[in-house]
């Protein structure tokens, strides 16, 4: 199994064009940019089935560059036994979403500059029991994240939260601090 951290990964489609020499994206003159225009409101947009037709760039298109509501869209996908990848779609600064109609009513997008993590996951499927009691409020365990911006630091942010540094270096498995990446998604201890 491997992981994937911050690929840059790029989706164009009808009249976009890349230039190899050059490697600048031209995107048709007929789509506009999404940045502070986005017009999706999807809350944690997920898919479980990232490679099904049209599938990775309805998430990272409608899902992740015209959705306002969020910086990132993740797609799983696994084998019969459970075991498979999750693919998480990050936007950030340097991030670009153009959108037009061309041809009809037809959705056209353009992704630039999305950050790309993928790693390897063990999916369990169990049966739902409709006569399960639910569970208590105080049996219900939330995790937090923080995601690990350019210029951020696992000791401040450990120093505002109140934690030992030790214990999210060991929760997230991490015996190099110098070895984080920005943009990595960081497992708070409860």
């Amino acid at each position: 199994m491997f992981n994937i951290n911050n690929a840059i990964v790029h989706y164009i489609d009808k009249g976009d064009k890349f230039n190899p020499i050059t490697r600048e994206f031209i995107i048709n003159p007929k789509k506009e940019l999404t940045n502070g225009y986005e017009y999706y409101e999807i809350k944690n947009p997920i898919t479980t089935g990232i490679f099904e037709r049209d599938a990775t760039t309805t998430l990272m298109t409608k899902y992740l560059v015209d959705n306002y509501n969020v910086n990132k869209a993740v797609g799983y996908a696994f084998d019969n036994d459970g075991i498979g990848f999750e693919f998480t779609f990050i936007k950030d600064n340097n991030t670009k979403g153009y959108w037009a109609y061309i041809g009809g009513n037809v959705d056209h997008y353009a992704a630039i500059n999305v950050i790309l993590n993928v790693k390897p996951i063990k999916v369990e499927i169990k049966e739902y029991n409709e006569k399960q009691p639910p569970k208590k409020a105080e049996d219900i365990k939330l995790e937090k994240y923080v995601i690990l911006k350019p210029g951020d630091s696992l000791q401040v942010i450990a120093k505002q939260l109140k934690i030992k540094l030790e214990d999210i270096l060991r929760l997230n498995k991490i015996t190099n601090i110098k070895n984080i990446k920005p943009w990595t998604l960081i497992k708070i201890p409860n």
